[in-house]
């Protein structure tokens, strides 16, 4: 946008970074004649009349953005720098995707409006980091899923689309999987965690538990998300690996059948987890790309030499199995205002999710005030008056199975104190039906089951900050 040299803006880079500023601090200060600034003497003219233009825009749009709202303050950007324009007049593929991001953005905004008490930006950059939290891109137009083109996407991205056919590449790259170094690390199971002194500061056996409970963690949500990738493809997928990473691991099962879990830690790619499967190694294609000359009207021949993939079949001795799924279905067909206000809703309940109830005024300063709005009087309410004595479940998601039943469902959120449960479930509006009822109940006999307490259920509407109590034990 303001076309900044940069071979210039690299070095004021390096300087921030050395001296631990920030750019703008950089920028404010570069013509201030100070001793430490001198070394950036070699700064174009050109460079710092950029640099006082991007001051000058800054404290511009920082006035505007205290009295206008988002989608005016965005517009007017756009407007006076002459982006939009020049996206428009040059085009250009690259340019063309721009301006449907930059609509995108702008229906975002809009969405934003309809729900927001205060429109401003500030509360909108909040509005996005919830987004963020929850998994979307902002940032990004909606896939085309009907275009004449090869789509790339991240897993994240390609949620809830279907194409028939889909390639994965990249599998043999390593998982980016971080360990909490901290000095201090609190974990609900072990406690609070430090490290040892003999000789210099050492991990204890509690640190190697937590790492291994972590990473297994991890690597369970890496298999999940992978599951996510493979049902993206309707009639055919293509899995591009390095064959020389394949582990020839001797596999051993538990008694239900499951993979062992020391096996499963010790995954490290999407490789290693497709190595696990015995009877992938039968649908090889070897293709050496060093030697492939692939034109754009080439094909590389496959040989159609696969069998079927196997199968054994089982007779069982029939019997009539009742099965309970504790949700509330809906058929209902929504408006415009019942959609934004279930989007609404959805932001809020994601807002709720991952909310830390034991630290409420640090959880509260990072949502938007017309977030935080909602969310107080839920907080005051009777179940949450000593919430510091209580553990605390969030999407608590059970499965029970006998003999004659089986029953699953997932519980918003669980108070689980000495002598009580509290179960709350998080609706839209109305929490008068009678469905809601059978699945709380549900939910209740299941943890009463399990905790031998007695348990409440509590109803809480999302958009009229309501608390009901369904039943009492």
């Amino acid at each position: 946008i303001y076309q900044l040299n940069p071979l210039d803006l690299q070095k004021m880079n390096t300087f921030a970074k050395r001296r631990n500023y920030t750019l703008f601090q950089v920028f404010a200060k570069l013509d201030s004649g100070e001793a430490e600034y001198r070394v950036l003497s070699d700064i174009t003219k050109r460079a710092r009349e950029v640099v006082k233009n991007i001051l000058a825009d800054t404290d511009f749009y920082l006035d505007v953005a205290n009295t206008k709202p988002t989608g005016e303050v965005l517009y007017l950007f756009l407007h006076k720098s002459g982006l939009l324009k020049r996206l428009i007049n040059n085009e250009s593929l690259a340019n063309e995707q721009k301006v449907r991001n930059i609509a995108s953005f702008f229906g975002r905004v809009q969405e934003f409006k309809q729900i927001a008490e205060v429109d401003r930006v500030s509360e909108f950059i909040k509005h996005l980091e919830v987004m963020r939290d929850s998994g979307e891109n902002p940032e990004s137009s909606v896939v085309d899923q009907d275009a004449d083109a090869i789509h790339i996407l991240t897993i994240h991205k390609s949620k809830g689309l279907e194409f028939p056919i889909c390639y994965y590449a990249g599998l043999d790259k390593k998982f980016n999987y971080s360990e909490n170094k901290s000095f201090f690390v609190f974990d609900k199971e072990y406690g609070l965690i430090t490290k040892s002194f003999d000789n210099g500061f050492k991990d204890t056996i509690y640190h190697i538990l937590l790492k291994r409970k972590n990473y297994q963690s991890y690597v369970s949500e890496r298999i999940r998300l992978f599951y996510v990738a493979l049902t993206r493809a309707k009639e055919k997928m293509i899995l591009v690996t390095n064959v020389s990473k394949w582990k020839n691991t001797n596999l051993i099962y538990n008694n239900l059948g499951y993979l062992d879990v020391g096996i499963r830690r010790k995954f490290s790619s999407y490789t290693d987890v497709l190595s696990s499967i015995p009877s992938l190694s039968s649908w090889f294609q070897n293709i050496d790309i060093k030697y492939e000359s692939i034109q754009p009207d080439s094909q590389i021949a496959l040989s159609n030499k696969f069998e079927p993939v196997s199968y054994l079949k089982f007779n069982f001795d029939a019997f009539c199995k009742e099965e309970y799924h504790f949700s509330k279905n809906s058929i209902s067909l929504y408006s415009k205002a019942e959609k934004e206000a279930m989007h609404f809703g959805t932001m809020l309940h994601e807002a709720l999710e991952h909310f830390d109830f034991k630290n409420v005024d640090a959880s509260l300063s990072n949502l938007p005030v017309f977030l935080q709005d909602k969310l107080k009087p839920l907080l005051i309410s009777f179940p949450f008056q000593n919430i510091e004595e209580a553990e605390i479940y969030q999407e608590y998601e059970f499965y029970d199975e006998t003999i004659d039943t089986t029953q699953s469902g997932i519980i918003d959120l669980m108070l689980v104190y000495k002598s009580k449960v509290y179960l709350i479930d998080y609706k839209l509006k109305n929490t008068d039906e009678s469905a809601y009822l059978i699945q709380l109940n549900g939910y209740a006999d299941y943890i009463r089951k399990i905790t031998k307490k007695p348990v409440d259920t509590y109803l809480y509407s999302l958009l009229t900050n309501e608390l009901i109590c369904l039943k009492e034990d």
